[in-house]
């Protein structure tokens, strides 16, 4: 179901529950981040400066990738 991703996530698990995909709906197994989320992610695990990119399908942003230095 396209854009499924982009709902709420108690909506999103609940759409993927009625289309009988349990397994993904489950906290454990998919959590789906923002860029807050994963910039904070990796501020607490210690990442230093850093950036987040976006991968864009159409406009519509699809994937997120952090970019940081090492050491």
């Amino acid at each position: 179901m396209p854009l499924l991703h982009w709902l709420p996530p108690a909506a999103f698990r609940t759409g993927l529950r009625i289309l009988g995909k349990t397994f993904y709906a489950r906290e454990e197994t998919l959590n789906l981040m923002s860029s807050a989320d994963l910039s904070g992610a990796a501020r607490a695990a210690g990442v230093g400066p850093h950036r987040i990119s976006t991968v864009g399908m159409l406009g519509w942003p699809t994937n997120l990738i952090l970019l940081a230095r090492r050491g």
